[in-house]
């Protein structure tokens, strides 16, 4: 493959999006995508899960390089990590250039999220570059809860953020997610990394592709499609590196988090959210 500089200019990622009836959040992500500078992006491949109102919002004029397809759903297909992971494959198989990212319809980028990525696997060789994470509430402020919002219940999610506080992934008083991938299993080993802050070799996560199948100890872990891919990524030995900048923009709400500090579902019995399932 020709080794061209990656931030010479040239367009040479394609950004992914799954969205499914959130088009007032998804036009914030398009947006910030276009945002992006340097002129790195090729193409915006938007997946409409199923969706017809989604669809009749991307009707509207879009800029050339955001493109819109269709993904219908099979009868047995709900809103979990296993359609996310159906989705994130197919992403990846159409994206063409050598380099692709994730970015769900309810996240955002700063402006040199992609630049500061590339310039580190340029630096590194890395097929896989992340970046770090702030974390903001439903209403878009800063979260800083002393716990952690991926953990069920009141206890286990003050006792993780503990650990990682201890461990220098969290700063009291700050909303930033040092997020990280130890290939050692240990005491104090993390791998947490979001969807949204990776660039990925496109071949490469063709390849190693997306955990389908999920169990009850995943569901009352909250172990989801991106944890699972952190791991295979560890176990084909991928070489990994990151850009130690908080670029990516992380907003509460999703399936995996609709917790209070409680650890209560904050959703549970209404309409507005549909129901999750892990299988």
């Amino acid at each position: 493959m020709e080794n061209t500089s990656f931030i010479s200019g040239r367009a040479d990622v394609t950004v992914v999006t799954f969205t499914r009836n959130r088009p007032h959040l998804l036009d914030d992500t398009i947006k910030s995508v276009a945002r992006q500078c340097c002129d790195h992006v090729a193409a915006h491949i938007i997946l409409v899960d199923d969706c017809a109102e989604t669809w009749r919002f991307l009707g509207k004029d879009l800029p050339d390089h955001v493109w819109p397809r269709m993904v219908p759903r099979a009868d047995d297909e709900t809103t979990g990590p296993r359609r996310v992971a159906t989705l994130r494959d197919i992403g990846a198989s159409l994206v063409k250039t050598r380099w692709m990212a994730y970015l769900d319809d309810d996240d955002e980028w700063l402006p040199n999220h992609l630049h500061t990525l590339l310039e580190t696997a340029e630096r590194t060789s890395a097929q896989a570059v992340h970046s770090w994470q702030q974390t903001l509430n439903r209403d878009g402020t800063p979260f800083l809860g002393r716990y952690f919002p991926w953990k069920r219940g009141i206890e286990a999610a003050r006792a993780e953020y503990d650990r990682l506080l201890g461990l220098g992934m969290l700063q009291e008083g700050s909303n930033v997610f040092r997020h990280r991938v130890d290939r050692e299993e240990g005491l104090g080993h993390v791998r947490y990394v979001d969807g949204g802050e990776w660039l990925l070799d496109a071949e490469m996560a063709r390849r190693i592709g997306f955990a389908c199948d999920f169990t009850d100890e995943d569901r009352a872990n909250m172990i989801a499609e991106d944890d699972k891919f952190v791991t295979s990524l560890v176990d084909n030995d991928i070489p990994i590196a990151c850009t130690e900048q908080a670029t990516f923009i992380y907003r509460l709400g999703g399936f995996s988090n609709q917790f209070d500090s409680q650890g209560e579902p904050v959703m549970k019995g209404t309409s507005s959210v549909e129901e999750v399932s892990w299988r």
